[in-house]
This record gives structure tokens, sequence and C-alpha cells, in this order.
């Protein structure tokens, strides 16, 4: 079902209810960018990849948010699927767009009208904290003497020059108060006079509304006790209304933290970054605190690709897989080639990369690739998510990550380059890089068994090897290099320390929009 500003009221409060009584949750987005500014390698420590998607995530928006609701069933499950389109509903709010992400959303029949003039408004938990703190002010009732104590402290502090006017208009309202008349215009020049008459209306006349007219003017009316009492319901109305209006599928996100229902995604790393930097707040600078505030929070996480890729339960089945381990060819290997687990679900249209559709299609996979498996070991999969084209897979459990590599490696950092005279610095530093890495590679090449060697960043050497050896005798063989003499030579940590003094100072000095 597709969820819009047209029907979200009416569908709100059963999805509400599903997801509190539901076995996990299926999760799935469609963004309007997806790519950082430099290609994703494999060398790239996992804070690295985390400080590039942080930005990715602040910089593009979340189309559609798909959740697919899976409940047991003594036949198997029933699963209800949304498709929420989400758009922001802040004019001083931005929206950006990635031109690949275009193309693949509309070959993928994305409904971009209906996304920009019916999607649903959402908000970040500091922006619901601070409208609910506003939204129950409204709703505090001061008593009488309250009201009086505080209209004339206000009138103690009235300007000399609006004093004599302002003091004329109550009198002109307390004249209003003892007649027969029904309603009155009174004059005032400036917004501060209009503030002060509505506290001493709401202090003194409350049978009476004010409405601030064109040129200054006011209308006064006097109203009945029914009257009076169906203006207040229908104010209290507009300003819930316009409180759901504006916090939208924020109520629907925590519904979904708070039911501790674990959910499931397809390769979702993106997909948690997107949740958390615009329905939290600015993903923090450091991975472990980003990590952590995931682990202590949230649901727990699952991730489909992670699970066919590294549970040991599914060795076999790997085995058998000659595609890629996308949704789609997931999905199909299951029905074709297992036992599948059946699944009551109504679905508007089989559409991949609809986001609800994805979400329904993850649950499936997830409920049957993990049927079999022990609580154990469904455990060690929790909170585990692959990364595309990368050494390492996520832990959000711990500081450390999955190293999926376990090869030895060395990096060489080039020395800095001098920035007085550019164009000149830059021809000697590309031949000093050239014929430094050609240098270092061949003499270590003479001694020890390479199986990768390149340049990263620009600024360093990487060098893999097929078996640990003694970092200092390395130093030594190397110390015979010209080149080296002005370089360092780093381990893993090493490294893994300079580059993360270098990426979190490079992330301080960015600045996104009013999330952060």
């Amino acid at each position: 079902m597709f969820i819009d500003l047209d029907n979200f009221e009416q569908h709100k409060q059963t999805i509400m209810d599903q997801i509190k009584h539901c076995d996990f949750l299926g999760f799935d987005l469609e963004l309007t960018g997806i790519k950082g500014d430099y290609q994703d390698t494999f060398e790239e420590l996992p804070f690295e990849r985390y400080l590039k998607a942080r930005k990715v995530s602040m910089k593009y928006n979340i189309i559609q948010f798909g959740l697919s609701i899976f409940i047991k069933s003594q036949k198997g499950y029933q699963a209800y699927p949304y498709t929420f389109y989400l758009f922001p509903q802040d004019l001083d709010d931005f929206v950006g767009l990635q031109v690949g992400a275009i193309f693949f959303n509309s070959e993928h029949g994305m409904d971009w009208n209906r996304w920009i003039n019916k999607g649903l408004g959402y908000i970040n938990r500091a922006q619901y904290q601070k409208l609910q703190e506003d939204y129950n002010k409204d709703f505090q009732q001061l008593d009488q003497e309250e009201l009086k104590t505080q209209f004339e402290k206000i009138l103690d502090d009235v300007k000399a020059a609006d004093k004599k006017t302002i003091q004329d208009l109550i009198d002109k309202l307390e004249k209003f108060n003892k007649s027969d008349d029904k309603q009155t215009t009174i004059e005032t020049t400036n917004g501060y006079q209009r503030k002060v008459i509505y506290t001493y209306l709401e202090a003194y006349q409350k049978n009476m509304i004010g409405e601030s007219l064109l040129k200054g003017e006011m209308k006064i009316t006097k109203l009945t006790n029914a009257e009076k009492q169906a203006k207040d319901d229908e104010r209290q109305k507009f300003k819930a209304d316009r409180f759901q209006t504006k916090t939208g599928f924020y109520q629907i996100w925590e519904c979904i933290l708070n039911s501790k229902k674990y959910l499931v995604g397809h390769n979702c790393f993106a997909d948690v970054m997107f949740c958390y930097s615009h329905f939290v707040q600015c993903p923090p600078i450091s991975w472990e605190e980003f990590k952590e505030d995931i682990a202590r929070n949230w649901p727990p996480i699952y991730d489909t690709k992670y699970i066919i890729q590294s549970a040991q339960p599914l060795e076999k089945i790997r085995g058998k897989l000659e595609t890629s381990t996308s949704i789609e060819n997931l999905a199909e290997f299951i029905k074709s080639n297992m036992n599948y687990i059946q699944i009551d679900v109504e679905l508007e249209q089989n559409l991949y990369h609809t986001a609800g559709f994805d979400a329904y299609m993850t649950g499936f996979i997830f409920i049957n690739l993990t049927k079999d498996f022990t609580q154990q070991e469904l455990q060690n999969q929790k909170n585990k998510l692959n990364q595309f084209k990368s050494n390492y897979s996520i832990n959000l459990n711990s500081a450390e990550d999955i190293k999926l590599n376990q090869k030895y490696v060395i990096y060489i950092k080039l020395p800095e380059e001098d920035r007085r005279n550019l164009q000149i610095q830059k021809n000697q530093r590309q031949q000093f890089q050239k014929s430094a890495f050609d240098n270092i590679v061949n003499t270590l090449k003479q001694q020890y068994d390479l199986s990768a060697s390149r340049t990263i960043h620009y600024k360093y050497i990487y060098i893999e090897f097929n078996q640990e050896y003694n970092l200092k005798q390395i130093q030594n063989k190397l110390s015979k290099v010209p080149e080296f003499q002005e370089c360092q030579l780093f381990n893993e940590q090493q490294y893994e320390k300079d580059r993360r003094e270098f990426k979190e100072k490079e992330a301080k000095l960015e600045r996104f929009d009013k999330r952060q």
C-alpha cells in the first residue's frame, strides 16, 4: 500500500498497532542520491567509509521509506507492506538530487509528482522534542490570577510611547464589555500593542476574542460560553492537526524504535545512515559514537546481504549460488531451490525498487535463509552489515569491525606537498610518486612475497603481503631506497591514526543544514 498525505491519518493507527504486535520489520529506502565525491575502494577503513556515507546522507533525501510488517501465523507469516512517500515540509529545508538516482528511479516507475505534492513531512529527534515542548506549552492552561499577573508585568514594561494608547484601548474595551454591542473595532499602531491587547483579553475578558485586520485594526467579538468553547475546540484541533502534519512520518519512526522489533534490510548500511541523519540527527564525526548510539537505542538490525555471504549454516547454499546476491536474484534462487515458507500478503504491484515491495522481499529472504538457524546462529548475525567493495564488514556491536582480508599490510606515507608553487610542485610530486612507488615496490619484491601494491589517496603507497613480516626488517630494507628517506612507514594501526586525524579534521569543517 502506498501512503502519502491523503491517506496517512486514515491508516496511521492500524500501521502502528501492526508494528507493536509484529515479529519483525523489513525495511528499504529509495533515495535521491547515493554516491560520494570519490569511488569506494577496498583500502578504505570503516571509519573512512562512514565519514563518506555521513556526508552523502546529509546531502541527499529519502524519496520512499519501505516498511513490511511480518506477523507469524499458523501457516507461516502474514506480511503488510507499505511504501511511504516522504518530502520535507519546512520551506527552509533543501532537496538534493543526483542525476543517476533520478534516471534509476524513473526507470522503475517513480511517481515524482506524488513525492513532491503528497509526500509526508518528517523531522528528526531534536526537532520533534522541541515541537512537542511548544505543543504542550500551547495547551497548558494558566488560571485567571496567573494570567492577570502576567498581563500586569507586561503592562509595567510597556514603553512610554505606547502606554497612553494601550490604556485608551483598554478603557474602550471595558466600555464595550458593558454595552449590548456584539462587535467593535479598535485601532493599534504596531504589533507590540496588538500583543498586549491579546494578553489583556486572555486575562480580563475571557468572553472576547480578537482578530487582526489590515492597517493595524483589530476586530473584537463577544462570545457566549458555547461559542467560546467551540472556538477553543477549533483552535486546539488546528494546533493538534498542525503538530501531526509537521511530525508526519516521525510518528512511525518513533513507533519502530519503541517496538524493539528487529529491522531487516538488504545491503542496508546506506539505509541505516539515511534513517539516522534524517530521523535522528546529523551523524557524529566519531564512527564509534555512531555505532554506540545505534546499538543502544535502535532495535537489532539484520542484513540479508551479510547473512548470505557470511553465515556458516548457509555455506552449502552459497556454493549453489551462480548469480549476484541482489534482492531479485536471492528471491528467485530461494523460490527455485528451497522448500520456502509461504507468506500471506496482498501486493498492489510486484515491482522491484519500489521501497515497500523491496522491504517485503527482504523479509521473505530473511525468513527463508534463517528458518533453520539456532537462536545463537541468528544472534551471531545481529548488527553486522555488508559493505560494498570493502575489505571490512561492519560490526555495530563493537568498536572493532570485521576484517575480511587477513593479508599483512603496510603503508608508506609520501611527503606532504609544498603549496608555494602549486603547478611546479604538482609536476615534481607526480614524478616523485612514480619513482618512489616503482623503486620501493621493486626493492620489496626482491625479498618479500607481495600480493598487491598501489598508491591510495594520492599520499600513501599501499602494500599487501601474502604473509606477515617484521616491520623493522622491512624498514631496514627500504632504507637503501633514496626516495624512502622522505617517507614514513606505517603499520595498519599507525596508518589508521594518521588517516583518522586528517579525515576527522576535514569533517569538522563541513556544514550541512539545520539538522546539524
